[in-house]
């Protein structure tokens, strides 16, 4: 009988170890992407819920990062999240399967600014400055300090960084505090939508 258990375990578990893996992007999206694109993604667990409910026009999304390069040419998503449990939260560079992974994430959107294109070579080199000054994740939320980010806040102010003059994402103000909802990255005519997919 312990026998018959054990072959049965194996067989499962190889059955497993063969499953085919999901593409998450195509390829020939992948090939595209350059320095600089926005990926959003909508989380699946509860805080990432809350904070789909914080957009007032489209819930859809919960998180997002910047498409970069790391010094080996690898390109990977930088971006500003708390990791909880009293963590040190830096900025971090994430392989695009991590930062989508389909377990934790029901679907994303790829995003392009054109004022953001001709600056694709700085993109990189900015997070990188800004991974070294040991910028947090900012918990209180406030836009003027820049010793701490959000995650869009910290999109918003690497675009301000390498192109002074960059306008396309507005800012909304409550009570007078400047504040950066998701859907502000995306609800405007100055980006454009690369691709789009639900998991």
């Amino acid at each position: 009988m312990r026998i018959f258990i054990f072959i049965l375990l194996v067989l499962i578990l190889s059955c497993k170890g063969k499953r085919e893996k999901k593409e998450i992007i195509p390829q020939e999206v992948l090939t595209q992407l350059l320095e600089g694109d926005l990926i959003l993604r909508a989380g699946t667990d509860v805080v990432s819920e809350g904070i789909k409910m914080m957009n007032e026009k489209d819930k859809s999304f919960s998180h997002a990062g910047i498409v970069i390069k790391d010094k080996d040419g690898k390109t990977k998503i930088a971006h500003s999240i708390s990791l909880g449990n009293g963590k040190k939260s830096l900025i971090s560079e994430d392989l695009i399967e991590q930062f989508l992974d389909p377990e934790e994430n029901s679907g994303f959107m790829i995003l392009r600014y054109d004022e953001i294109v001709d600056y694709k070579g700085q993109i990189s080199e900015e997070v990188r400055k800004m991974r070294l000054e040991g910028i947090e994740f900012d918990h209180k939320m406030d836009f003027k300090s820049d010793e701490k980010m959000y995650c869009t806040e910290f999109i918003y102010k690497v675009f301000k960084r390498v192109n002074k003059n960059f306008e396309g994402i507005l800012l909304k103000n409550y009570e007078g505090e400047d504040y950066l909802p998701l859907e502000n990255l995306y609800l405007n005519a100055k980006c454009n939508i690369i691709y789009k997919n639900q998991f």
